[in-house]
């Protein structure tokens, strides 16, 4: 495509419009080579076992902020209904592969907008499942009412190079590989992926991670430390959340 499209602009450069439709095709292919290329390098490191995390000091709900950021355009333009929950608000900073950690969401996320009809909605939401005085474990959850899958096709969704048969999927792009690296990298960070999914009404990824907690800054409240607290709400979750935030206040 880009060397065809780039034969074709040189012979009609008098004509603005037509070079500028060439050059915006480039564009198009030259983004999905890089983005295959860098699928194909990734597979080559997990194959070879070369692929490496680095940790770091993390501030999650910045990076969920400049997700939400990233694909809010994407959403707008389809006409979406993007939801972007985070209960780990304002809490300890995490250590994690930030770039590794961006790569597994941006894939799911990606794909839920890419395979939702224009009208339908997309959820991503991240909260707290377990933590221990070191370690927490991250929940996040991509629900989207796209074009799912059928269930003969779920065992194999995680294999390099596989797409579903399905003539909707056919027209969209895609290499077949962002689900292998996304199970990969997740099993690398000692988490979990599951996806449900029903053909013709949407799909559900649920990725479990395990993170080590930085060390806890100085104590601040200590006026509120051993202070008992009732929390009342007809939501569970609200409960929950407003439970993790005081028990982190020492209260």
């Amino acid at each position: 495509a880009i060397s065809g499209m780039t034969i074709i602009a040189k012979s009609v450069l008098d004509d603005r419009e037509k070079a500028l439709d060439c050059l915006e095709k480039i564009e198009s292919a030259n983004t999905y080579l890089l983005g295959l290329i860098n699928d194909i390098l990734d597979m080559s490191r997990i194959e070879s076992g070369k692929m490496e995390l680095s940790y770091e000091s993390i501030d999650l709900e910045q990076q969920l902020s400049n997700l939400e950021s990233l694909f809010r355009a994407q959403a707008e333009e389809k006409h979406l209904e993007l939801t972007f929950e985070n209960d780990y608000r304002k809490k300890r900073p995490l250590r994690a592969d930030s770039l590794r950690l961006n790569q597994i969401l941006v894939n799911i996320i990606g794909n839920a907008i890419k395979f939702t009809r224009e009208g339908g909605k997309v959820t991503f939401s991240a909260a707290v499942r377990s933590k221990t005085k070191n370690d927490a474990v991250l929940r996040f959850v991509v629900n989207d009412t796209g074009i799912g899958m059928d269930e003969a096709y779920l065992p194999h969704i995680f294999e390099p190079f596989s797409r579903t048969e399905e003539s909707k999927t056919n027209q969209i792009q895609g290499t077949g590989l962002g689900m292998a690296i996304t199970q990969n990298i997740v099993s690398m960070m000692n988490g979990t992926i599951e996806v449900k999914s029903v053909l013709g009404e949407g799909s559900q990824f649920i990725v479990a991670v395990s993170f080590k907690l930085c060390e806890e800054a100085e104590d601040n409240n200590a006026e509120l430390s051993g202070l008992p607290v009732l929390v009342v709400d007809d939501d569970q979750d609200i409960c929950e959340s407003a439970a993790e935030i005081l028990d982190d206040l020492g209260m």
